[in-house]
């Protein structure tokens, strides 16, 4: 995966130097191939023919080494690989060649005393290149290391003999490390060999002599031995390079997603890891917890960490059946991590599997990698989080919040509320409560436990430090820079359009932009059997608007919204459902309001609008179907489109319910319908303050909405930077000047949507301070 990421960064790097820069690359290019051009040319003949001679027998070494040691599957994924590379290569020549001076192209010519300077290609590297990345699993650190150098040496030669240049060769080298990441990530990377014989040796240097040695199977990336040292079962745990990289990862990506937990682990080589891991257990051990006796930690020569210690056998209390775990051992379970804490130390993944019950049953603890010394009260709270939610949800919430409260200070209990949600656990009980109790299980093992410590309210904590929100905001953000940069390159035209602008016209385009509001009340007001205050829903939709512009996919206002119609009566459930009413009316009102200006437009001929023909529109209809049918054979797919259905048959329940009031179906559809022809008004006040005068309402309408329905894709924070886009795109499409295109979207988002965020943020408080929410 590393690797995967790397070669990605490389490519979009080197191709972005490319498109942006051709002409400087290529003048830098031919000043390094000159300056390398003195080099004497027997001495360049020469370098040429033994690199060649090297590049033939690489992958001919490779292949009978990989043959040696029966890797069939990995010498055919290599050679795929390989003819992937040279193929995308090829195919990107061209865009390559735009960074490839002439003098270069006169130096192919030059002949060594094999071949023409041409080979080794940028296709055969590219190739060479994924072939040693789908094969460097079964090689050693040391091979692996020094293929890399060969082919590095390779690049290097060539620009050396002034055949080749950086860029092209780093592009070349990196696009086949992706297509040979790309293989192992689809068909797995193989087992890496297992020599025991090094295992020996490592154990021989700190004086232990393990015999009887027999490999786990199983065990995923880890390598388990059990053996005998004196008599004694010991249980031998090697960790190597390719687990060290996984959990590396794993830590990356959660410390990307998730703050305040797993930050600071140590354990960065897997030496590291295992006399951490040892530590942790002997600290344990010498505290009072039943842990297997630490006998020796040491290293191979491959690097890989190997952790000895006593072997007293036992079942893992996750492997046994659901009836066989009695309360007895799930309060040992309990009394073992409590002495843990004692001594200042969290497990930090006190999961079922994790805990031993011996021969006698009696409980252990085992697992301490991820321990954390001198932990904080967080850390612990996390630890007792995970072991209820774990115990719950193979017994039930009842019998493990009574064997947590019988040996867990109530301390340790009120710092484990907060933190009992999926990104606090690790994946071994998420993976519990998914097949044996559901996502309701959270919520139960919280309310069970506030109602025990007679808390009358908590607040979860939060654990994201970056979500799927907050990476789509980035990217309307990106797009909402490349806007404006645009606008600033334009400044003068800008400026020109802005000072030819009819100002009178702005009063109106500021009513318009408030009153839209009112149709957010009337549309809620719709979509309840309750009365709602006009001047209080008025205030909570200024609210919730300001909490739009910086939450993804409109998520701040409708939780204000949801709360405010808790706090007049309404079930939590129903104040969900209405909000997904009024979104339903407001899609609905998109749909119609599109179809109509198309209509309208379509047959004006003199605007030069024509509706789509009806075999388009056919087979595109047949395309969703065919989308959706594929869709369903897969279980993601029957999933999504089971909660599609869901959400579309509690829509059209409450629908059914507000029809036998025919004037909360007009409050509701005629609300979203009138906000957004407040907009689209707005929209054309905008487009004729800076005298475009020539474009028809039902065009500007039309293509208001069809800007604004691409943009909705993007669930940025009111579409921002994808909806500035679309608008300049549209209007330009219709033949307005880009500088004045440019004028009306910045006028136009200015006025509706940011000048209002001081108005609503005065009420966002207003209602907080008034308790309407």
């Amino acid at each position: 995966m590393a690797r995967l990421l790397a070669a990605l960064v490389a490519i979009a790097g080197g191709l972005g130097v490319v498109a942006v820069y051709p002409g400087d690359l290529r003048a830098a290019s031919a000043d390094l191939v000159r300056l390398l051009d003195h080099v004497p040319v027997l001495i360049q003949q020469g370098l040429l023919g033994l690199v060649q001679v090297l590049a033939v027998a690489t992958p001919v070494v490779l292949i009978a080494v990989a043959i040696w040691w029966k890797r069939p599957v990995q010498i055919a994924l290599s050679v795929a690989a390989g003819a992937v590379a040279a193929l995308l290569v090829a195919s990107l020549q061209s865009w390559l060649d735009r960074s490839t001076p002439l003098v270069v192209e006169r130096e192919l010519s030059l002949r060594s005393w094999l071949t023409g300077a041409a080979f080794p290609s940028a296709s055969y590297l590219a190739a060479l290149a994924a072939g040693v990345t789908v094969l460097s699993p079964s090689f050693s650190r040391r091979w692996r290391r020094t293929l890399w150098l060969w082919i590095a040496g390779l690049c290097l030669v060539r620009v050396f003999s002034a055949v080749a240049v950086p860029l092209h060769l780093t592009t070349t080298v990196a696009l086949g490390i992706l297509v040979g990441s790309l293989t192992l990530l689809l068909a797995g990377s193989p087992a890496r060999r297992f020599d025991i014989d090094l295992l020996v040796q490592a154990l021989g240097r700190i004086g232990l002599e393990v015999s009887d040695m027999v490999l786990e199977a199983g065990g995923g990336l880890s390598r388990r031995l059990r053996g005998t040292m004196d008599g004694q079962p010991v249980l031998i745990e090697v960790i190597g390079r390719d687990e060290r990289d996984a959990d590396l990862l794993v830590r990356a990506m959660r410390t990307i997603r998730v703050k305040g937990i797993d930050e600071d682990r140590p354990g960065w080589s897997p030496g590291a890891a295992v006399e951490h891991q040892a530590l942790c257990s002997l600290l344990a051990g010498s505290a009072g917890v039943r842990t297997p006796m630490i006998l020796g930690v040491t290293e191979t020569v491959e690097g890989d960490g190997v952790i000895v210690a006593s072997d007293p056998g036992g079942t893992r209390l996750g492997a046994l059946d659901d009836d066989e775990i009695t309360d007895d051992l799930l309060g040992q379970a309990w009394e073992q991590l409590v002495t843990l804490h004692g001594r200042g130390l969290a497990h930090r993944r006190p999961n079922l599997d994790h805990f031993v019950v011996d021969g006698q049953g009696l409980v252990h603890l085992r697992g301490f990698r991820a321990a954390r010394l001198a932990a904080d009260r967080r850390l612990i709270g996390t630890d007792v989080a995970e072991l209820l939610v774990a115990q719950a949800a193979r017994v039930g919430v009842e019998r493990a919040l009574a064997a947590a409260v019988a040996h867990v200070p109530r301390s340790d209990l009120e710092a484990a509320l907060p933190v009992i949600q999926p990104l606090a656990v690790s994946t071994s009980t998420k993976a519990e409560v998914k097949e044996h109790a559901g996502k309701a299980l959270w919520d139960e093992v919280r309310s069970a436990l506030q109602e025990h410590l007679g808390l009358e309210s908590y607040e979860l904590t939060k654990l994201d430090r970056v979500g799927l929100g907050t990476l789509v905001s980035l990217f309307g953000g990106t797009v909402m820079i490349y806007v404006l940069l645009a606008f600033a390159s334009n400044w003068a035209e800008v400026r020109e359009a802005l000072g030819d602008a009819d100002w009178s016209r702005l009063p109106l385009l500021v009513v318009l932009a408030l009153i839209g509001f009112v149709g957010g009340v009337w549309s809620l007001k719709g979509a309840v059997t309750v009365t709602l205050p006009f001047w209080e829903t008025l205030q909570v939709m200024y609210a919730q608007s300001f909490l739009n512009r910086f939450t993804p996919a409109n998520a701040g206002g409708m939780a204000l919204r949801t709360r405010y119609l808790q706090r007049h009566g309404v079930d939590l459930t129903l104040s969900a459902a209405s909000i997904g009413l009024t979104s339903a009316a407001s899609g609905a009102m998109q749909v119609v309001l599109l179809v109509v200006f198309a209509t309208w437009a379509g047959s004006s001929t003199d605007l030069g609008f024509s509706l789509p023909d009806v075999a388009v529109v056919a087979r595109i209809l047949l395309a969703v179907l065919v989308a959706g049918g594929l869709a369903y054979l897969t279980p993601w797919g029957r999933k999504l489109l089971g909660r599609g259905f869901t959400a579309i048959r509690e829509v059209g329940g409450e629908l059914i319910g507000l029809a036998r009031d025919p004037v909360k179906v007009v409050q509701l559809f005629g609300g979203a319908l009138f906000s957004k022809l407040t907009t689209i008004l707005a929209f054309t006040v905008s487009v004729h303050a800076f005298g475009v005068d020539g474009l028809a309402f039902a065009t500007l309408a039309l293509a208001f909405m069809t800007a604004n329905t691409i943009a909705s894709v993007a669930p940025t924070p009111g579409g921002v930077g994808a909806i500035e886009a679309a608008l300049v795109a549209v209007l330009t499409g219709l033949g307005v000047d880009p500088a004045a295109a440019l004028s009306i979207v910045l006028v136009f988002r200015l006025i509706t949507y940011w000048m209002p965020v001081p108005v609503c943020w005065f009420f966002l408080g207003q209602v907080r301070r008034s308790g309407i929410v």
